[in-house]
């Protein structure tokens, strides 16, 4: 995951179909305290549309983080039009 510290064990809690909802998802995550972060978010931007084979713009937080994220996300869904969150 090029746009992620490599260093951290991180795990996926969902998919996007675009780059703004996931970045509204990783706000409210944000918000929470918790660090998130979204793979392919630079190539999100160049690729938005293009590609409809794309498997979607992917949230993932710190593996420790992933059980509250994975609440929270299903407490406040993010907007319509984003992926389910992955079964814990």
């Amino acid at each position: 995951m090029p746009d992620l510290p490599e260093e951290t064990d991180w795990v996926e809690v969902g998919r996007f179909s675009n780059l703004a909802e996931a970045q509204l998802a990783k706000a409210m995550l944000e918000a929470y305290g918790l660090t998130p972060g979204i793979e392919g978010e630079n190539s999100a931007h160049v690729l938005a549309g293009v590609d409809p084979t794309m498997h979607g713009v992917i949230l993932h937080v710190p593996v420790q983080e992933a059980e509250q994220a994975t609440l929270l996300l299903r407490e406040s869904p993010p907007p319509e039009g984003a992926d389910d969150v992955p079964e814990s």
